[in-house]
């Protein structure tokens, strides 16, 4: 996970200074490194349950959804980065919102611990959500 950062901190790093296009070579190869690290990656979420657990089937695909996102976002820079045309603007905002949000986990960890039993005097128990590919 830790590598997955790094790589996406530097490629923002290079798309902010002014030489980014001796690094396109470098920057397409660590991006495409970086896309499969994340399709092997498993991802871990926290989800809340009472005696019902009909609402966890849902969150997992929540997060499962967001781990898709990531992909395409990855996938979208990478095509971007191969175009004639580099929309340097655009490589750089999504790489902003996907490294804020530590890779969309913190919006799906967000959603997923909002669930609340209906009666608060219910033992509430709590589960992990393992998202692969």
């Amino acid at each position: 996970m830790e590598q997955i950062i790094n790589n996406l901190t530097y490629i923002h790093n290079v798309l902010q200074g002014d030489n980014y296009k001796q690094y396109r070579p470098i920057m397409i190869v660590i991006l495409s490194e970086t896309i499969e690290e994340v399709r092997k990656q498993q991802f871990v979420y926290y989800v809340n349950f009472g005696t019902e657990q009909t609402h966890v089937g849902t969150y997992k695909a929540y997060c499962k959804m967001n781990k898709y996102k990531l992909i395409a976002d990855l996938e979208e820079i990478e095509m971007i980065l191969r175009g004639k045309t580099v929309n340097i603007k655009r490589c750089i905002v999504l790489l902003e919102d996907i490294l804020k949000s530590n890779l969309y986990q913190q919006n799906a960890q967000r959603k997923v611990s909002r669930w609340q039993h209906v009666n608060p005097k219910a033992v509430i128990n709590q589960t992990k959500i393992h998202v692969n590919q």
